[in-house]
Parts: C-alpha cells; structure tokens; sequence
C-alpha cells in the first residue's frame, strides 16, 4: 500500500508536475472529488475552468485547468489538459 500518490500534470507541451501528493482534490465535469494513493481505478473529465489541489504535506499547490481529461489507475493520477495555471 502507497502512502503517497503519483501525480502527473500533462499539456501539450509537456510534463508541468511530476511528483507525489498525499492526495488530490480535483473539479470534475461531474463535481469535485478526492483522490488518495491506492484509489480504484477512475477515468473523467476535467472541469473548464476547474481547480486541482495538490496536498503536499507542508503546503498545496494548486492550478486551474482549462478541461481535459484525468486517469487513475495503478501508476496514480494523470491530469491531462490543454493547460494549467498556477494558482499562488
């Protein structure tokens, strides 16, 4: 069992984060949810305009996405979108 979740923030361009988070706090097309290591696999789509928190266990980062797409699965959580902007 993980203790931290695998996260990767994709866009065109590239990798934006690739890192682990204790958990994930994403906008869906559907609402938000919590995602955390060892979630059951999950595929969805990513809120225009939505936020995604990363919980880095000291601090958050967090972005907002312009849609896309996100994947979980046994690797952890892929955010794919045409963009992501920093929130600080």
């Amino acid at each position: 069992m993980r203790d931290r979740l695998p996260v990767r923030l994709l866009t065109p361009e590239g990798i934006l984060f690739e890192g682990e988070a204790l958990y994930a706090l994403v906008e869906t097309a559907s609402g938000p949810i919590g995602i955390y290591p060892n979630h059951d696999t999950y595929l969805g789509s990513l809120r225009k305009g939505g936020k995604v928190t990363l919980a880095m266990g000291d601090h958050e980062v967090s972005y907002l996405s312009s849609g896309g797409m996100l994947l979980v699965d046994p690797d952890g959580l892929t955010l794919d979108s045409p963009s992501f902007r920093p929130l600080s």
